[in-house]
């Protein structure tokens, strides 16, 4: 028996949300319908690893004769994604484009034939933060209090002292994220471009106020230029005007796997 382990990768994206997909895997893991739908879901685009190469051809030969196309690898294939360039600044010419990280002058120019990938993606990011606020008496408790002293001309007191306590604040906001992949001869570059830490003046005449309108028309001018490059499922969702909510990102780290999983298939 081989240690080697072996990974199951859908052979396009749009079987991502394939219903044959779900019951093939329902009916082989032996799971209910929702569990196997979650289980696709959080895949992004990989339905099977850390299995032995026997079980991962299996399955791959049972989605088959569903009519699902796979790729069957061996796990160390899957590609590793090279660092992320944070952009700032962008600018548009005929053949390429021009990527500036913040204060840098100079910028990255890559070529829109160059690129591999567009993909862009949203989730509800939470924060917390400790404030000092004041807790003591109501209004009302306040009101009573005065109303005994005048009354009796004894300082007393209803409800408790006023005294600085620390809360925690959370908040959830929901954040936007276009990442490139692109290849120069044998090298892999990967750009990540956060909506709230750009400035769209490249968008000239079409540039808006709002910061929604202006990503979507950044991604939706990247996709005019590079028509050839593969979009992810956030990028086709931002593209066909479908709601934010039905991406399906938990955070950074699915986007991350889909990107993995792309960068296979497009071998």
């Amino acid at each position: 028996m081989s240690d080697r382990c072996w990974a199951v990768l859908l052979g396009r994206q749009e079987l991502m949300r394939d219903p044959r997909v779900t019951q093939t895997l329902a009916t082989r893991l032996k799971l209910p319908f929702a569990d196997a739908a979650r289980r696709v879901t959080i895949g992004w685009g990989i339905v099977g690893e850390r299995l032995e190469e026997g079980a991962a051809l299996e399955l791959a030969e049972a989605l088959k004769a569903a009519g699902v196309e796979t790729r069957v690898i061996p796990e160390g294939e899957l590609p590793v994604l090279p660092e992320a360039r944070p952009v700032a600044a962008a600018g548009f010419g005929p053949s390429s484009v021009k990527l500036f990280a913040k204060g840098d002058p100079l910028g990255e120019e890559q070529a829109f034939g160059d690129i591999l990938v567009v993909a862009a993606a949203a989730w509800q990011n939470e924060t917390m933060r400790t404030v000092k606020v004041k807790e003591g008496p109501s209004p009302g408790q306040k009101m009573a209090t005065w109303g005994l002293r005048l009354a009796t001309g004894l300082p007393l007191r209803i409800g408790p002292k006023e005294k600085e306590v620390e809360k925690i604040e959370k908040s959830k906001d929901l954040v936007f994220r276009i990442q490139l992949l692109t290849r120069q001869k044998t090298a892999h570059f990967l750009f990540q471009i956060d909506a709230e830490d750009f400035n769209y003046a490249c968008l000239g005449p079409k540039m808006e106020y709002g910061t929604y309108g202006n990503f979507r028309s950044l991604l939706a001018a990247f996709r005019e230029r590079a028509p050839q490059g593969a979009l992810n499922r956030g990028a086709s969702v931002l593209l066909a005007s479908q709601p934010v909510g039905t991406m399906g990102y938990d955070g950074p780290r699915d986007l991350e796997r889909e990107l993995r999983w792309l960068r296979a298939i497009l071998r």
